[in-house]
């Protein structure tokens, strides 16, 4: 009897922890594209703010948008900023003919752990002269929340 005890003490812990364990999630890796609508106005220069506002997102990549080859390469930011769920990304084009409409300007990669919200603002945007043009960001292939620039 006294030895039915000591195994019942002693397990007792162990299958008290496992009762316990939380449901396990995995790491996984997500690419958001990221767009900017200037309708009629040339896209000269913009930057957009793109946030994590739920979750576990840790952002480990930017690469460039798909627009010939104005905006090919990786926008600018700040390197640092991979290791937070937030990054203000950048870019501009000196070129003769600045893209017009809904451009995919950037793509970014995401270490994701568990559901995650993403947030994107427009901070400015320029047509060729340098004149502030309108704009909308969004993205695709993630669940986010737009915010005009106005409305920060």
């Amino acid at each position: 009897m006294f030895r039915l005890l000591l195994a019942c003490f002693l397990l007792f812990p162990l299958w008290s922890l496992a009762a316990e364990a939380p449901a396990t999630q995995t790491v996984r890796f997500e690419t958001v594209n990221v767009y900017i609508d200037s309708g009629d106005h040339p896209l000269a220069a913009w930057q957009v703010e793109l946030k994590a506002t739920q979750g576990d997102v840790k952002i480990v990549g930017v690469e460039g948008g798909d627009h010939r080859d104005l905006y090919r390469d990786p926008p600018y930011y700040d390197p640092k900023a991979l290791t937070a769920g937030r990054i203000i990304l950048a870019s501009y084009t000196t070129a003769d003919t600045a893209p017009k409409g809904k451009t995919l300007v950037a793509r970014v990669h995401l270490r994701v752990f568990g559901d995650f919200r993403l947030s994107i603002t427009p901070m400015a945007a320029a047509g060729p002269t340098g004149q502030s043009i309108p704009t909308t960001a969004s993205t695709a292939n993630a669940p986010t929340t737009s915010t005009p620039k106005d409305k920060e």
